[in-house]
């Protein structure tokens, strides 16, 4: 088994200089000004009213271009048994998490003068927290939330927490930079840039990159305490929540077939990130539409999501796309309005229940589904009910993340 460090160390020959500063601080800008929901994030301190994430988009610049190496063939040498580190494990099983924290420990280890090593290191620092509280919020608040209740729970978070401290997510990510970057030994921090620089023990590289997440968890758990007190309604995703996505809204099956390749091209191109794939709420609701356990559904859904576009398990993507295609067909040869979350999964349930044969995508989406269930979850009375809803899932979930 190798180290962390011996990994990184074998793939990646990078040169950290002042130019190579320059171009991660205006990729990093460029995020944090993508749209006006990301400006008025950074210059907000609420959570839940700005659709902001860290697009996969991100994370392939970020390997190809910032350190230069092959996300695959990384991805390959990177987890168990490779390595300590599981795959599944919420923060320290991020290879990107761990790919920014190697990159402070390059420009700790580099000749950059002294005041531009500590500015590098405070930029990844302050990405690297921008990218796991995002991640957080497209899992816990992807859908949005209504404003004055989101003002609301702000008011009601106790007064200790940083955020409440500060004007903006822009300087709270900035001084906790600070606080790591000054920690000397002696606070909550220990001596992080120390460790860092050595980079020597796997163990301290977990405990590392837990400790930069760990405030912002205890924060975030505290206000999800407080919103879902308040959420008396019952809000978030019903069966009769809308489905429209882009701003005019998708409202008919018009929107559809002009944005059909788009929501396959977004589907194939986020599905294999599970934070941003995997929503628990979701899957709740539909799994009331049939006889499926959520358990079976979850697993089905983590190992598609795990298995896409992989050699090992090539049945998975095959599945998908066929699945997708003629799920998004159906639904543009129906005279169905895309209103609620109810009728698109109606609609879909009751097309794959009647069809037989005679439709080459169905066909193909059976028959590689067969495969997909053996290797997931096995020989399941619920196997069936399960890929259906998956199919579902995958299409509500690709109109919901589309964002035109």
């Amino acid at each position: 088994m190798k180290t962390i460090a011996e990994v990184f160390d074998e793939n990646i020959d990078v040169k950290i200089d002042r130019s190579h500063m320059k171009d991660f601080v205006k990729f990093a800008s460029g995020i944090y000004t993508r749209d006006d929901d990301h400006i008025q994030f950074m210059a907000s301190n609420v959570i839940g009213l700005h659709d902001v994430k860290f697009h996969a988009s991100d994370t392939n610049y970020f390997w190809d271009n910032i350190l230069e190496v092959d996300k695959v063939d990384l991805d390959r040498e990177f987890y168990f048994p490779a390595t300590m580190v599981r795959r599944k494990w919420e923060i320290t099983g991020s290879m990107i998490n761990h790919g920014l924290v190697y990159l402070i420990h390059l420009i700790l280890k580099s000749k950059l003068a002294d005041k531009d090593i500590e500015y590098y290191v405070k930029e990844v620092l302050m990405l690297l927290q921008y990218k796991m509280l995002t991640s957080k919020l497209f899992r816990d608040y992807k859908f949005g939330a209504n404003r004055e209740l989101v003002l609301a729970v702000f008011d009601e978070l106790p007064g200790h927490f940083l955020i409440k401290q500060v004007d903006s997510w822009r300087e709270y990510f900035k001084l906790r930079a600070k606080r790591m970057w000054d920690a000397d030994g002696s606070g909550k921090h220990k001596n992080m840039m120390k460790m860092l620089r050595d980079y020597n023990h796997d163990q301290t590289i977990l405990n590392v990159i837990a400790g930069v997440a760990n405030n912002m968890n205890t924060m975030f758990k505290a206000y999800n305490k407080i919103f879902h007190a308040m959420h008396e309604t019952g809000g978030g995703i019903t069966l009769s929540s809308p489905i429209s996505i882009n701003k005019e809204g998708v409202e008919t099956t018009n929107d559809i077939l002009t944005g059909f390749s788009r929501y396959i091209m977004v589907l194939d191109s986020k599905i294999g990130i599970a934070d941003e794939f995997l929503n628990e709420q979701l899957m709740e609701v539909l799994v009331k539409k049939t006889t499926a356990r959520i358990n079976k559904i979850r697993s089905l859904l983590e190992f598609i999501s795990e298995n896409y576009g992989s050699d090992k398990y090539p049945e998975v993507e095959l599945m998908v796309k066929n699945g997708a295609v003629f799920a998004f067909t159906e639904i543009f040869n129906s005279d169905i309005s895309i209103e609620n979350i109810s009728d698109v999964a109606d609609l879909l349930l009751g097309k794959m229940s009647s069809r037989r044969n005679g439709n080459i995508e169905f066909d193909a989406f059976e028959k590689y589904s067969r495969r997909v269930l053996k290797r997931s979850i096995g020989r399941d009375k619920h196997g069936i009910s399960a890929v259906n809803i998956a199919v579902v899932y995958m299409v509500i979930w690709t109109l919901r993340s589309d964002k035109g």
